[in-house]
């Protein structure tokens, strides 16, 4: 198994050992300035819960359209 699907397979893990994998920190560093000089990161990041939604849209099959 590659590293990037581990990565996505245990985020949880990922974010207990402190690894951001999906940028939370710099989201919030880029649109929630206020928040992000209110928090210590590295003690709040693990306790941040997460409930990924997806959505796909399936814009064609094969390699021919």
């Amino acid at each position: 198994m590659s590293q990037t699907l581990e990565a996505v397979d245990d985020p949880q893990s990922n974010q207990e050992n402190g690894c951001d994998a999906f940028c939370v920190g710099r989201q919030l560093i880029a649109h929630h300035s206020a928040i992000w000089k209110s928090v210590d990161w590295n003690e709040e990041y693990p306790n941040v819960r997460f409930h990924p939604q997806v959505t796909v849209d399936i814009v064609g099959n094969g390699i021919l359209n």
